[in-house]
């Protein structure tokens, strides 16, 4: 069998798809790291008192923390850690975009994660129902077309799933959807795309788990609703002072922001 390092990174990621129909990994119940030796949900405090980290939320446009060089997959890299209810919940990797680190990149995470998905614009391309329904010459023909339509567009997004997450159960799914909700919620999800930035593009690589980062949201929303119910039970009266509205506390910036998100959620 022809080394990989023959194959383009995205042919790898989809032998890697292809392979999970016989993959019998279970999702173990380890310590979840996002990216590296970080923790997901590690308080925003251990970057605030560490000096390796500097505070570029202004430049990030939200709550974020920066590490200016981090040499990751033989590129290097500006690190960008993101934080919802002041825990880690997205890290993200910038690079000067050129064919040959994103097909590092690619070929890199494929030995833990697979492609799942593609995105561009309002199209896209379920990698696993294709796989399911389709020989594999099929499968990268028509995947190699779509990767091409993106990549002309500058407008494509790669969403590649945890291996080691995978489970027995989610051995059935049909397509990416059902797929996500067989996983592990603890399951992390990794979006490639290029940025543009001024006249130059970035390589942008991000760590999540979009499904444990919405009920961390869930947790922290709970006894708010609480603290509402409470608030509205001591009203006096409507009539009397219809004005009234309960004060209540919220952490700074808006917990439910667009930061994050999985890719998938939004197709």
């Amino acid at each position: 069998m022809p080394s990989s390092s023959g194959f383009s990174g995205t042919t790898v990621l989809i032998v890697a798809t292809l392979a999970l129909a016989v993959f019998a990994a279970s999702a173990r119940a380890d310590s979840v790291l996002l990216f590296q030796s970080h923790p997901f949900a590690a308080p925003k405090a251990e970057f605030a008192v560490s000096r390796n980290f500097s505070d570029c939320a202004k430049s990030a446009k939200q709550t974020s923390f920066c590490l200016e060089y981090m040499e990751y997959m033989d590129l290097d890299w500006e690190v960008r850690y993101r934080f919802e209810l002041d825990r880690l919940t997205q890290v993200l990797l910038l690079t000067g975009y050129v064919m040959e680190a994103k097909e590092t990149a690619l070929k890199t995470l494929a030995s833990e994660f697979f492609l799942a998905a593609m995105k561009s614009g309002n199209r896209v391309l379920d990698v696993v129902s294709l796989a399911r329904r389709k020989p594999r010459d099929r499968v990268l023909q028509t995947a190699a077309r779509f990767e091409q339509m993106g990549l002309a567009k500058s407008d494509l997004v790669y969403v590649l799933f945890e291996k080691k997450r995978y489970g027995r159960w989610a051995r059935t799914a049909r397509n990416v959807r059902e797929l996500m909700l067989k996983m592990s919620p603890f399951t992390r999800e990794v979006d490639i795309w290029v940025d543009k930035n001024g006249g130059d593009k970035l390589l942008v690589v991000s760590f999540a788990i979009p499904r444990a980062t919405l009920k961390l949201k869930k947790e922290w929303a709970k006894p708010q609703k609480e603290e509402i119910e409470k608030a509205v039970s001591k009203i006096p009266s409507p009539n009397r002072n219809p004005i009234f509205r309960p004060k209540v506390s919220t952490p700074p910036g808006n917990p439910f922001s667009r930061g994050g998100r999985s890719h998938i959620g939004r197709l």
